[in-house]
């Protein structure tokens, strides 16, 4: 079978959503007559950890983790905060209101400093030892192609200089965005110079590689300023993030169906013969520079300020690391006895909490560019079939959000989910319910196992063009 060389920093043991799409990859590429060999980080390249996704690696799989100084990894070894789950993340000027006023931390400065001095991005200083290690496994023989996925974009470099020839022939090379150049779109460059570095330095993989793989149509979209239609036909692929069904298959789904009548009734909090135990409401994943959160909370405080009998009757749960300043949000909102912030948690244990709650709370990072973003951790919550309220502004994501039975609220809006969180919690007829048709239709068409099989078929393509 041929054999594709993965560029991913992001592989277990490493934790985080960006580990999931390349982890895929390696379980079911095989499937369709494709071989894995994965570049990846050392241990400690990161700091989310999730070792019991290293199970999920087939033995067949090989893996070669490369270890640099990047300034995650510089960070995390003598900069991190003790508290098991908090990272000294800071906030973003717009969530410095209120109770988080004047909460500027050092790692402000530490991060501007970085988005100054690294370019594409602060895992810079592992390209090189990558490539290093990449070119040596090349030479060994048997690769076919190469496929590199981002963020971080530092790994497109890597799969650039891979693919050139070096003494041999020159390899196909598929470069895959899970998100959109985060330098550029999501970030503002300090200086000018910044940012024409970046636009050439996107525009340069755009251009090069043979294959573009994006997972939002939205996205693909975007890129007609800066390709020219013909070569978005010819070489830019819509590949969405998906979902990992066959792993809730695995440790047997569990899943709640949508709330009945009388389900709705027990969870209502404070109703006569309710249920043993506070209602639920969740969030999972990594929480930083995400002020839709801080709205929430300070909503919830507010809602909770009005009607003090429902606080024994709601407990929100956050699984996953955490901005500190989100900690001290909670205590200055006088929130400690119903929010409970977990750390990071294995992904089996995420799925879990996902799939037994009352709500699940979607937010994310929001400004120019987000709207073509889509979260893998939307299609997560689809496949727990649960009641979700998502403050995600008008983009993709929170069409798709909507259609499969979402309430969706704008960003800077807690009254309104948090007003539709206690919907759901109060059996409201207009609550948020999750459309099983809808769900169903959207997880077959995207499950990471049928989403390999457009990814073999297109890197089986790439090859066929070559000379």
């Amino acid at each position: 079978m041929p054999r594709v060389l993965v560029v991913a920093y992001f592989f277990p043991p490493l934790g985080g959503g960006g580990v999931h799409r390349p982890l895929a990859w390696a379980r079911y590429l095989p499937e369709h007559d494709w071989n894995v060999t994965v570049i990846a980080s050392a241990p400690g390249g990161y700091f989310i950890d999730d070792a019991t996704l290293l199970t999920r690696i087939p033995a067949a799989t090989e893996v070669i983790r490369v270890a640099a100084p990047t300034a995650v990894a510089l960070w995390r070894r003598h900069l991190a905060p003790s508290p098991a789950g908090a990272v000294a993340e800071p906030s973003p000027r717009s969530a410095r209101r209120g109770p988080m006023r004047g909460l500027v931390r050092r790692d402000d400065a530490l991060r501007a400093l970085a988005r100054f001095a690294f370019l594409p991005d602060s895992y810079r200083a592992w390209a090189g030892p990558a490539v290093r290690a990449g070119r040596a496994r090349i030479a060994r023989g048997d690769i076919d192609a190469v496929l590199s996925t981002s963020p971080p974009e530092s790994c497109h470099l890597v799969g650039e200089a891979l693919a050139r020839p070096s003494g041999g022939r020159a390899l196909p090379w598929l470069a895959d965005f899970r998100d959109p150049w985060v330098g550029l779109h999501y970030r503002t460059p300090p200086t000018p110079l910044h940012v024409a570095l970046q636009k050439h330095l996107e525009r340069r993989v755009l251009t090069r590689a043979d294959r573009v793989l994006v997972a939002s149509h939205t996205h693909e979209r975007a890129l007609e300023g800066t390709l020219p239609a013909d070569q978005i036909r010819a070489r830019v692929r819509f590949l969405p993030n998906g979902a990992e069904l066959e792993e809730l298959e695995a440790n047997g789904n569990g899943a709640h169906g949508p709330l009945d009548a009388a389900e709705a009734t027990a969870a209502r909090p404070g109703a006569p013969g309710a249920v043993t135990g506070p209602a639920r409401i969740v969030y999972t994943g990594t929480l930083v520079e995400t002020p839709a959160m801080l709205r929430f909370l300070e909503a919830l405080a507010r809602r909770l300020s009005y009607e003090p009998g429902r606080r024994r009757h709601v407990e929100f749960v956050v699984a996953g690391a955490f901005g500190e300043d989100y900690a001290r949000c909670v205590q200055a909102l006088d929130l400690g006895d119903v929010v409970r912030f977990m750390g990071p948690v294995p992904n089996a244990e995420a799925r879990r909490l996902q799939k037994e709650a009352d709500v699940l709370l979607l937010v994310r990072n929001e400004g120019p560019g987000y709207e073509a973003m889509v979260p893998g951790k939307l299609y997560e919550y689809l496949a727990a079939r649960r009641p979700i309220v998502a403050m995600v502004g008008t983009s993709e994501a929170s069409g798709l959000a909507r259609a499969c039975g979402a309430a969706v609220a704008a960003p800077n809006d807690g009254e309104a989910a948090v007003a539709a969180v206690f919907a759901v919690l109060d059996g409201a007829p207009a609550a948020a319910r999750p459309d099983a048709a809808a769900i169903e239709s959207l997880l077959h068409a995207r499950s990471r196992r049928a989403l390999a099989g457009t990814l073999a078929a297109e890197l089986s393509a790439a090859i066929a063009e070559r000379p």
